[in-house]
């Protein structure tokens, strides 16, 4: 079974939570995207990173995610937080503990980081994944940004017919295609961040 009660899962934090740009970073990125990736047909797309727990940034109270060729302001996109619950790295058994919808603000590149504050705040421990999805109407559109200076192993892609991912089934709802690591297609690490506190 899966968790989504938020109540259980988030603490209010201190005077409501941090301010923005304090307590843990969780990023693998160096700002640059080399290439963005998407998919060739209509359907849903998953792409996250795998994080491991750091101190200071027990609660997850922000996500950034940086778009690429093809996406467009206004579109609507969410971003999530699931727990990995064996902390094996692997997104067979992911948990969703939080989402957060939000509409792209700034014309989609590398250098513009899309900032969505979470309306509360997620708890994580040892491993967990960090990811943005949405759903494409048309084909050839490339939306998530990848950094290919170096490779962590640790960004993760999945897709699915349009409408049927569904976040509290994620593994099994990756129909088109299951979620495997990028550096199996495209090294690099997603332009996707996380603030974190405690």
């Amino acid at each position: 079974d899966t968790d989504t009660d938020t109540d259980t899962d988030t603490d209010p934090g201190p005077d409501g939570g941090p301010d923005a740009g304090e307590g843990a970073y969780y990023i693998y990125d160096d700002g640059v995207a080399e290439n963005s990736v998407g998919l060739t047909k209509p359907g849903d797309l998953w792409w996250a990173n795998r994080f491991i727990e750091e101190d200071g940034g027990h609660y997850i109270y922000a996500i950034e995610v940086a778009f690429g060729q093809g996406a467009q302001i206004g579109d609507s996109f969410t971003v999530g937080v699931w727990d990995d619950p064996n902390d094996d790295g692997l997104p067979l058994d992911l948990e969703l503990v939080a989402v957060e919808t939000a509409t792209i603000t700034l014309a989609p590149n590398a250098n513009n980081i899309e900032y969505v504050a979470m309306s509360s705040y997620p708890a994580v421990s040892g491993s967990f994944y960090v990811g943005v999805f949405t759903t494409q109407a048309v084909g050839g559109i490339y939306p998530a940004s990848l950094d290919q200076t170096t490779q962590e192993g640790q960004s993760w892609i999945g897709g699915a017919t349009s409408g049927m991912l569904d976040p509290d089934n994620l593994y099994n709802s990756c129909d088109v295609i299951p979620p495997a690591n990028v550096d199996n297609h495209f090294a690099g690490n997603w332009i996707i961040r996380a603030w974190g506190f405690q």
